[in-house]
């Protein structure tokens, strides 16, 4: 995998991807020779920086490995949002985090200074302007998020799809991730799509109105549900549909979110999620590391075993993520597997 998305390390490939000379599913662009010999090459030293920072990581600790992470999933993203914004945007146009940990209300700055008590889950991280925002916009269908808006850890590592048996035996809470038994597909005029009956109930519970917006019909092991008024699959939003890297299909519910003091809900990608993630367990590892010691000694509900096996995940599946937004088409890799 980090050998293909390397392939883009290289800015006379970067060009060539560019222009439409690689055979893939973007669209070429038509700008002159000095604006995409720019672009090539910043995409390719982000590209070049954020492997390293991954390969790094992979022979690094806990102690310090999510503080590179996030500095590679930043140099990937900087890559994927230049690349992929029609050469409208260049590396000085995105020179901040695009998050904050900054206090921005009474609440957040009493939980700063709270340190009896405090809980990881309850990190926040705060949108500002910069690469996340960018991110953000380039990802997502709806662009309802804006700055000084906030997300808490605890919502945003329950939508971890591949993770979501351990979070709800370790944590004794309902993730927001259902397992897909079909997936929207338009029918006449209306969206269709089947779950597991076991998922039915927390399904409905976390949709509002959800009898105004489905009808159900039980199928055997699958409820089956269909839009009651008129809808297109292409503009469906009660849910983001997740293909995992590792294997499996999910559908992601919307993700909690504060908004001045009101909560709100907005489906986000999986990009965006490692990002906000990653921003906050760096930030952990990088000013907090008395809150961090305390977390990878096992204290804060052992929430280190969730957090091992995320940072496993993220290696794995956010250059794969990368390397399908930059070409447009999925990459797909097996396990190897060996005869004793």
């Amino acid at each position: 995998m980090m050998q293909q998305l390397g392939i883009f390390s290289y800015e006379d490939n970067c060009k060539k991807l560019l222009k439409g000379e690689i055979n893939n599913n973007r669209i070429p662009l038509t700008l002159n020779n000095k604006i995409i010999n720019k672009l090539s090459k910043e995409i390719a030293f982000c590209i070049k920086q954020g492997i390293h920072f991954f390969n790094s990581a992979e022979t690094a600790s806990i102690t310090i490995s999510p503080l590179l992470l996030y500095y590679g999933i930043l140099s990937l993203s900087k890559a994927l949002i230049i690349a992929n914004s029609n050469g409208t945007i260049f590396l000085d146009d995105i020179k901040y985090h695009g998050l904050s940990t900054r206090p921005l209300t009474d609440k957040q700055k009493k939980f700063k200074e709270r340190k009896n008590n405090w809980k990881l889950l309850n990190e926040y991280a705060n949108v500002n302007d910069g690469v996340f925002f960018k991110l953000y916009k380039l990802m997502s269908k709806t662009t309802k998020l804006k700055k000084n808006d906030s997300f808490k850890l605890i919502d945003t590592l329950n939508s971890i799809p591949e993770i979501k048996e351990l979070y709800k035996k370790i944590l004794n809470k309902e993730p927001r991730v259902v397992n897909v038994y079909s997936e929207p597909e338009q029918v006449n005029n209306k969206v269709t799509f089947s779950i597991y009956d076991t998922d039915s109930i927390f399904f409905e519970k976390n949709i509002p109105n959800v009898q105004k917006i489905l009808s159900k019909e039980k199928k055997g092991f699958e409820i089956k549900y269909t839009t009651i008024n008129d809808s297109k699959v292409n503009e469906f939003k009660l849910f983001n549909t997740y293909h995992s890297k590792i294997g499996g299909r999910y559908f992601v519910l919307p993700i909690k979110y504060n908004s001045g003091k009101n909560s709100k809900y907005e489906n986000i990608n999986q990009l965006l999620i490692d990002y906000i993630n990653l921003f906050i367990l760096g930030e952990q590892v990088r000013y907090h590391q008395d809150n961090w010691n305390n977390i990878l000694s096992g204290k804060n509900n052992a929430i280190i075993s969730i957090l091992e096996s995320y940072i496993e995940l993220v290696k794995r599946r956010f250059p794969n993520m990368v390397l399908d937004e930059l070409v447009k088409e999925p990459f797909n890799y097996g396990t190897p597997s060996y005869l004793s």
